[in-house]
């Protein structure tokens, strides 16, 4: 799955490797909102790449010229926000500082002529989820990942408490407000996938919304507060379907940054009455399916799909 990227190991602890100068492998991320600064490698546009920091920002850039002086002190922590790393690659985006405040801070600026820069350089912005199926493993997934955590810095740079500006936190991945000391963490959002058997059939769907993803998937919805994620899995099948389900059978999870994610699959069966009712809001269609006729996107990425090619193959995980 998109996650699946060993011998590479993402590290996703923090690390305040802000004030260390960029390597020669680190890799910039600059995200707008549903899209991200890349290049294309192959002919066929089944590669890209980011753009190197040390491209964009060279050694000897004079931080002290560009920054007021009050923030020079800093160093890099002021031009570059450290994200993840995969192995030894880091993974940086500019103007993520959660001390900015006004649209033509110096920081803001940096991010604006990086992306000229860049644009000049053959870069544009592509959906992220154009990348779904691009590049090498440990890419796709590290920055999909670093594009997430990007995200959650520019979403969260001022308090929601006090509306305070707020700063990074020195000991672990944190925002602190200037002001009342509330600190944020970053969110995770829990999400069921659901596949629901009887009579050795699958309960396919479809999504109602226009312009909504085409292909089959499997029922899935988000978990509300308060809730267990058991509870989650009866309350969205019976929202989505109108069907009770018993035996639930838990399979895997996986982190899923487009929607800021962690989705947990499971296996159930359908309880008394299999007659599908759709409301035609959350779902377009909903049919029970014989093995042989679930179909292979030859999609090797999503919990979804892996899950429908386990009821296709007849695997050991979702028979009762």
């Amino acid at each position: 799955m998109l996650q699946d990227i060993k011998p590479y190991k993402l590290h996703n602890e923090y690390n305040d490797f802000n004030f260390m100068t960029p390597d020669d492998k680190s890799l910039l991320v600059i995200r707008d909102d549903g899209g991200l600064l890349i290049k294309e490698c192959d002919e066929d546009g089944a590669g890209f790449s980011l753009p190197k920091v040390l491209d964009v920002y060279p050694k000897d850039i004079q931080i002290e010229e560009m920054l007021s002086e009050q923030r020079a002190a800093a160093g890099w922590s002021s031009v570059l926000t450290y994200l993840i790393a995969v192995d030894d690659v880091r993974f940086y985006a500019p103007g993520c500082d959660v001390t900015v405040t006004r649209v033509d801070s110096p920081v803001l600026s940096l991010r604006e002529e990086a992306v000229k820069k860049l644009t000049d350089m053959g870069y544009s912005f592509r959906s992220t989820r154009d990348l779904r199926y691009r590049g090498p493993a440990w890419l796709r997934f590290g920055a999909l990942t670093a594009w997430q955590v990007a995200g959650w810095y520019r979403n969260n740079r001022f308090c929601g408490q006090c509306g305070g500006r707020m700063s990074h936190s020195k000991k672990e991945r944190a925002v602190v407000c200037e002001s009342c000391k509330n600190t944020i963490y970053p969110k995770l959002c829990p999400v069921v996938i659901v596949g629901i058997i009887h009579d050795e059939k699958i309960l396919l769907t479809k999504y109602a919304a226009r312009g909504a993803y085409a292909n089959y998937a499997l029922v899935a919805g988000f978990a509300e507060i308060g809730e267990t994620i058991e509870e989650t899995v009866q309350r969205e099948v019976m929202e989505e379907t109108g069907l009770k389900v018993k035996n639930l059978r838990y399979y895997k999870s996986q982190p899923w940054a487009y929607s800021e994610s962690l989705l947990f699959g499971f296996f159930c069966e359908a309880e008394g009455n299999a007659a599908v009712t759709v409301d035609g809001e959350e779902l377009s269609l909903a049919k029970w399916t014989p093995r042989s006729e679930v179909p292979d996107y030859g999609d090797e990425i999503s919990l979804t799909y892996e899950m429908m090619s386990q009821f296709r193959q007849n695997a050991g995980i979702t028979r009762y």
